[in-house]
């Protein structure tokens, strides 16, 4: 089953191809295992390959974080992250995506891996705002930043760190004293460096005092 229908391929002026191209039709739903977790995943419609493999060594790192604690899960997509935390012990984890078919998937995959509706909790809606109403709620957790792509061009880089900077900045307000945030980009035209600093100045703004333990990446 080929998955050539990204818009990069317009640019490169080839066809978007989406489909069999060899044997039977894939299921409607495969069931991916990472260690002791089970994904439900959709191959044929889901955001890419439907499943990110790239984050698996940050899923890894996060339940190193994840005993006792409650959990914001920003860009959640279908909730390889909140599976992770509640696999090592998390208290509770509120996951926000702007896609409901994705929420949806996600709690199909809370069901896969033995979690109560207690243990989660689902907001669907665009998470710059969601992130504003958490704000004034004055809610603390330990923090997930997972955004889309929000550079896809070099001219869209300005715009795309200001992004980046206005959700680290409310990831540090919400961040509870002695937390952890977990920032991503998986712009490629964003530089490490210049994440770094902007992720710094997020900080500054938030009045959060705040120090670097990890540098993470792509897995191999």
């Amino acid at each position: 089953h080929e998955r050539s229908d990204v818009s990069i391929r317009r640019k490169e002026q080839l066809p978007g191809r989406s489909g069999v191209v060899m044997g039977a039709e894939l299921p409607e739903e495969l069931i991916v295992h990472e260690e002791d977790m089970l994904f439900a995943v959709d191959g044929r419609k889901g955001q890419k390959t439907g499943f990110y493999f790239d984050l698996r060594t940050a899923r890894k790192v996060l339940r190193n974080f994840s005993d006792r604690c409650d959990i914001l899960n920003c860009f959640s997509y279908t909730g390889a992250f909140a599976v992770a935390a509640l696999k090592s012990g998390a208290s509770h984890v509120l996951n926000m995506d702007s896609s409901a078919p994705a929420l949806k998937q996600l709690e199909r995959n809370m069901a896969l891996n033995g979690f109560s509706e207690e243990q989660y909790e689902n907001r669907c809606g665009d998470v710059f705002t969601l992130l504003r109403e958490l704000d004034k709620e004055k809610r603390q957790f330990d923090v997930i930043l997972d955004p889309p792509k929000l550079v896809d061009s070099q001219r869209a880089l300005m715009s795309g760190a200001r992004a980046y900077q206005d959700l680290a900045r409310h990831g540090f307000k919400l961040l509870k004293k002695g937390g952890v945030l977990f920032n991503f980009s998986c712009s490629g035209l964003m530089t490490a460096d210049l994440f770094q600093k902007i992720t710094a100045s997020a900080a500054l703004e938030a009045g959060a005092e705040a120090r670097i333990i990890c540098h993470l990446e792509q897995a191999p």
